[in-house]
């Protein structure tokens, strides 16, 4: 594999991915045609550095609107095998009428659900709140006269596993708080699709998915 100073700089081994260098050096650079990575070797494998098309990190999967004056928004499509872990944001918009939690359900999925969370006031004691085999995932957010509000990590909702969430949101009422939720759906089911709803309508806010791309 040719290395050649240019105009441009230097230019790393290309090979495929089957035709790696078989006596590599540490700290050895190549780029792979076929799988479009760039690699280093740290001495005992290849390690990416970046991919052109599937770079790794935090990828913006699906953005959905929320609508107007709706009390559920089904996300379909945002889970695949591509990814293990999620991330879904909500925000903007606002409720109709008063403030309420915002709840989660994967796929069709209303039973099996196990959470619990501690809800800090402020100025006040701390509580908590929970509950064992539910129908959903509840205090997965906020609807409030002021915003829309959703900060969710999904653990592995398309393996054939239990799928983990884990979230934090701010209550941003005057006698509001902050709510640190964790929990778990108790089934083996594979999922594409989930649902937010909450107990009155909203208007106007942004469902952002994204996923942590699994490296090689």
């Amino acid at each position: 594999m040719p290395i050649s100073s240019n105009a441009t700089g230097l230019r790393p081994g290309v090979c495929t991915s089957t035709t790696r260098p078989t006596a590599p050096f540490n700290g050895q650079v190549i780029y792979e045609t076929d799988t479009k990575q760039t690699l280093v070797y740290n001495g005992s494998t290849w390690v990416m550095l970046t991919d052109a098309d599937t770079p790794p990190g935090m990828v913006l999967i699906k953005t959905q609107e929320v609508g107007s004056g709706v009390s559920s928004v089904t996300v379909t499509g945002a889970f695949s095998s591509e990814f293990d872990a999620y991330r879904i944001i909500l925000s903007g918009g606002a409720s109709n009428s008063g403030d309420y939690g915002i709840n989660m359900y994967l796929g069709s999925t209303r039973t099996g659900y196990y959470y619990t969370g501690t809800y800090l006031t402020y100025g006040n004691s701390p509580s908590w709140i929970g509950s064992a085999n539910a129908a959903e995932y509840g205090a997965a957010g906020i609807a409030s006269i002021n915003t829309l509000h959703a900060d969710i990590f999904v653990n592995g909702p398309y393996l054939a596993k239990n799928t983990f969430f884990q979230n934090t949101y701010i209550y941003n009422h005057p006698a509001g708080g902050r709510a640190d939720m964790a929990g778990y759906l108790a089934n083996s089911t594979q999922y594409t699709d989930f649902t937010l709803f909450c107990g009155t309508t909203i208007t106007g806010g942004t469902i952002r998915v994204y996923g942590y791309r699994n490296t090689i």
